[in-house]
């Protein structure tokens, strides 16, 4: 089922980084909005519970935070000895496949052109 087109469709087609920033906004306000409303009419004190959820999600935050930043940073590395020295880094290579295993990024001409009702697997 389609739907019409239109100029703000149309804009946020342009870029991926539109459309995933307009998903996530449209989200964040329907989850703030039923904070909001069930703080005011659950009787739950926001302080309160704000202060009791930040000492259990804080340690976990940090912790994985921190792995995150560190695969980060290993595929980044990778990425770069890849641009720098293709012949030992390359993707063919073994570093290189590890490295595409940290970013999880398919092997350059392996992706398919597809048409919208193709799916991704076995085509």
């Amino acid at each position: 089922m389609s739907t019409d087109k239109n100029t703000f469709d149309s804009w946020l087609k342009k870029a991926l980084y539109r459309d995933l920033g307009f998903r996530a906004l449209f989200w964040v306000c329907i989850s703030v909005a039923a904070a909001l409303v069930a703080m005011r009419h659950g009787q739950l004190p926001a302080v309160a519970y704000f202060q009791q959820v930040a000492k259990s999600i804080a340690p976990l935050l940090n912790i994985f935070s921190t792995l995150a930043l560190i695969v980060v940073l290993i595929g980044l590395m990778f990425k770069d000895l890849e641009y720098a020295d293709d012949a030992r880094f390359g993707q063919t290579t073994a570093f290189g496949k590890f490295g595409g295993g940290v970013r999880r990024r398919p092997k350059r001409g392996t992706v398919k052109n597809r048409s919208p009702g193709q799916s991704k697997i076995g085509d």
